[in-house]
């Protein structure tokens, strides 16, 4: 397989009809579906005569469902994580009852002194105040 042959794949009208068809559902996305046969239902498709090498399609089928997979899953933990933020908002002093850095205004105006290049000419101290 070439570099420019997968290049090719990359904005492929045939890899869009294969991501479409497992996002729809057509093609499970847990590997399911024997993939000699997802292979019969697309090879013979025209979008796919540049990419009929049976192995290249198989790793190209696995690489897209593991892609599509771990983006479900990301959304799947982004929307647990707001969820669970709302019940338990994060705690804003640590467990010696000092404010916390993260998020603070300190922390806001050391990275804004750090985009202006005032770390580079300043103190710490002089940063502090």
């Amino acid at each position: 397989m070439t570099k420019k042959n997968e290049q090719q794949w990359k904005n492929s009208e045939a890899k869009e009809l294969l991501r479409k068809a497992l996002i729809n559902g057509d093609i499970p996305l847990d590997g399911s579906m024997k993939q000699q046969d997802v292979y019969r239902l697309f090879s013979t498709r025209p979008e796919f005569a540049n990419y009929a090498d049976y192995n290249a399609f198989l790793g190209r089928l696995h690489a897209l469902q593991k892609q599509l997979n771990d983006e479900k899953n990301a959304a799947s933990d982004a929307a647990a994580l707001a969820h669970d933020r709302q019940i338990f908002p994060k705690a804003t002093h640590n467990h010696r009852g000092e404010l916390r850095w993260e998020g603070s205004e300190a922390e806001r105006f050391l990275r804004l002194d750090i985009d202006d290049g005032n770390h580079e000419r300043m103190k710490p101290q002089d940063l502090y105040k």
